[in-house]
């Protein structure tokens, strides 16, 4: 055998072993590699794109590559092709839909496939899944938004608080005392509503926690009853600032001051599904229509509240007795875990 001869068995052989390890690579890799002709048919279909994409070789070979674009596709396989034969186009991220019809989020390298003569005849694909990145992004741009959003309504909130507290009061001492209460009522609130998620509280619970720092001070208990009911984040702050105000009230004028009298904080599901609360203080002994107040309290129960949950709020009075109801609508409330 001659040199030459003997070089060109050698060639041979080291282009079988490359090509047989080319193949392995292809079976056994992860990515999911698929190849079509110039045609877009699908002409290899490996291990990986059959897992990824749930059409085995022989449901896959011969189809079009489309076969696995959501409908409406902008761009059709034609033209990827000419953009990837024109030295355009190597990588690119797409959908693209399984089987069973999940959507998968894939990052897409692309080569063309040449003769020796350098002749292109078809495409390789090689999928890269990353459905569960993107739609971690998703959720972390969801949340984001979410926080900015719930950070702009509490200091609207906040600035609400404070400018309505400021008209108010008497001197610097009465609004730092007023305004510092109200900013521990809202901060109690937003505790409740952090280790629940930001989804849902129970209402009893934000009850007990709003009632407690008065009733610490006072030997008078409150009757609280009613059914389990979980509040979304916007109830739970409209709630939680009218017991506070509520409270405080009652301390002043009512109930809390004297301990004669008693407090009922009682609450029902209406006929649609949403919430009928009520606060009804008995037994006092002034006159609460004598009470002009026109502050952030006044304003809390008969207007901020039903406006933050688009609902309806009514305060009335008597000689003995005050009562206070809100309705709040289905839509603002949540299950319980």
């Amino acid at each position: 055998m001659s040199r030459r001869a003997a070089w060109r068995d050698d060639d041979i052989e080291r282009a079988h072993v490359q090509a047989e390890t080319f193949a392995a690579l292809v079976a056994t890799t992860g990515e999911a590699i698929l190849t079509y002709d110039m045609e877009g048919r699908i002409i290899s279909w490996n291990p990986a794109a059959e897992r990824l994409y749930g059409y085995t070789e022989e449901e896959a070979l011969g189809q079009s590559v489309e076969l696995l674009y959501p409908p409406e596709w902008p761009t059709r396989v034609l033209e990827y092709r000419d953009q990837i034969m024109a030295g355009k186009l190597r990588q690119f991220n797409a959908v693209r839909v399984a089987k069973d019809g999940t959507e998968r989020h894939v990052t897409i390298a692309c080569t063309p496939i040449r003769t020796l003569s350098g002749d292109i005849v078809s495409i390789s694909n090689i999928h890269h899944d990353v459905t569960a990145t993107r739609k971690a992004e998703e959720v972390r741009d969801l949340v984001s938004r979410e926080v900015i959003h719930r950070a702009k309504n509490m200091l609207s909130l906040v600035t609400a608080m404070q400018r309505q507290t400021a008209s108010s009061a008497a001197s610097l001492a009465e609004f730092n005392k007023s305004f510092g209460a109200r900013i521990q009522a809202l901060a109690r609130s937003t505790d409740l509503l952090v280790d629940g998620g930001w989804s849902s509280v129970d209402l009893a619970e934000l009850v007990r926690a709003q009632l407690d720092p008065f009733l610490h001070l006072q030997a008078k208990a409150v009757d609280v009853d009613g059914p389990s009911v979980a509040l979304g984040p916007q109830a739970l702050q409209l709630i939680g600032m009218a017991l506070h105000e509520l409270a405080t009230n009652s301390t002043k004028y009512g109930v809390m001051s004297d301990g004669c009298g008693d407090i009922q904080c009682h609450w029902s599901h209406t006929e649609k599904g949403g919430l009928r609360f009520q606060w009804i203080e008995t037994g006092i002994t002034f006159d609460p229509s004598a009470n002009k107040a026109t502050g952030f309290g006044s304003k809390v129960l008969s207007v901020l509240a039903p406006a933050m949950v688009n609902g309806a709020a009514e305060t009335v009075t008597s000689e003995n007795a005050l009562t206070w109801t809100v309705t709040i609508p289905a839509a603002h409330l949540g299950k319980l875990a």
